[in-house]
């Protein structure tokens, strides 16, 4: 075999194996990329999700703080299941997405908790609280914070 014949077979497996890795690597990337893409969009339904629940609370809190006898309506509409949204939650969400939403739903169940204890205001069974309550201004704090750690989870600002 003379020196040409060599270059050209040598340059002929360097190409073939070129074309082959670079096929590779496109496919690994492509599938990083397909995953990577499904996991925001997981992401993003679990945290509209959470943010439903943010209004129902928000909603209902404002109903709790109207007076009684002048509420328009009983308290808010169930969004998703509390529960179905904290598993979805501690499988794809960052830890301060979850402490955020433990808070609310924490701060949330300790108002409840404290409104039953010290009984409804009226026959129709109607609670009702103040702005300046500790649980009240808790559970304000706990929806604040929990917004900003989604914002700040899906990289903008609050």
């Amino acid at each position: 075999m003379n020196a040409n014949t060599i270059v050209a077979i040598a340059g002929l497996i360097a190409t073939t194996l070129t074309g082959l890795g670079v096929t590779f690597i496109q496919g690994r990337i492509a599938a990083r990329n397909a995953v990577a893409g499904r996991l925001h969009e997981q992401r993003l339904s679990a945290y509209t999700d959470a943010m439903v629940h943010v209004q129902t609370v928000e909603g209902s809190l404002n109903e709790i703080l109207e007076d009684p006898d002048l509420r328009s309506s009983p308290y808010g509409p169930e969004g998703p299941h509390r529960d179905l949204i904290t598993a979805r939650l501690r499988l794809i969400a960052p830890p301060s997405v979850i402490h955020a939403w433990q808070e609310l739903t924490s701060a949330w169940d300790a108002l409840m908790w404290n409104a039953e204890q010290d009984g409804p205001v009226n026959r129709r069974g109607d609670y009702h609280l103040q702005g300046e309550d500790a649980d009240v201004v808790r559970v304000q704090a706990a929806i604040t914070g929990l917004i900003t750690a989604l914002h700040r989870a899906m990289d903008f600002p609050p």
